[in-house]
C-alpha cells in the first residue's frame, strides 16, 4: 500500500524540499502545498519510471553529462549570436529523429536532454513510430543534426538504459 503513495520517497523528498525552497517560505501552507506536488508528481509519473530496478552505469552517466555541459555551452554561444546578429538569418526546422530506445523512459530523457539544449524544443515523442519530433532554431543540415543527437545523446542513453 505503500508503495503505491510513495513510489519513489526520495523524488518526493526533493520535490517538497524544492517547493519550499523556491517559495522561500517555511510556513506551513507552504510546507503542506510542496508535500502534495511531492506525492501527486511521483504517481502520476509513475508510468514513466521504468518497471524494474536497473544498476546505475557510471561510466555512460559521466559521458552523457559531460557531453551535454559541452554542448549546452555551445547551443548557448550559437542561439546568442542568433539573438544578438539578427543579420545571420536562422533556418528553423522540424525534425523527425529516428528511435532505437527500447522504452518510453529513455525517450522521454532523450527528450528532455534535447529540450533543456537551447536552440532545440522536444515537439513529440511518437513511441509508435519510434521517432522523437523536435524543433531546431538554426539547422545547415538536417542529418548532421539526427547524427549529433543519436551519437551524442541516444547512444549514451541506449548503453545506460540496457
Amino acid at each position: 500500500m505503500i508503495v503505491r503513495w510513495l513510489p519513489h520517497p526520495a523524488l518526493t523528498v526533493v520535490l517538497t524540499v524544492v517547493w519550499v525552497v523556491i517559495n522561500d517560505s517555511a510556513a506551513p501552507g507552504v510546507i503542506l502545498l510542496g508535500l502534495l506536488f511531492g506525492l501527486l508528481i511521483p504517481a502520476l509519473a509513475a508510468p514513466l519510471f521504468a518497471s524494474k530496478r536497473r544498476r546505475i552505469r557510471w561510466r555512460p552517466l559521466l559521458g552523457l553529462l559531460a557531453v551535454f555541459i559541452v554542448d549546452l555551452i555551445v547551443a548557448n554561444i550559437r542561439v546568442v549570436r542568433i539573438v544578438l546578429a539578427p543579420r545571420l538569418r536562422a533556418e528553423p526546422q522540424f525534425i523527425a529523429v529516428p528511435l532505437d530506445l527500447p522504452d518510453r523512459f529513455g525517450a522521454a530523457v532523450l527528450a528532455s536532454i534535447v529540450t533543456m539544449t537551447p536552440g532545440t524544443v522536444s515537439v513529440k515523442v511518437a513511441m509508435d513510430e519510434r521517432r522523437l519530433w523536435i524543433h531546431a532554431l538554426d539547422v545547415d543540415d538536417r542529418d548532421a543534426v539526427i547524427t549529433h543527437i543519436k551519437e551524442r545523446y541516444e547512444r549514451p542513453l541506449r548503453e545506460l538504459f540496457e
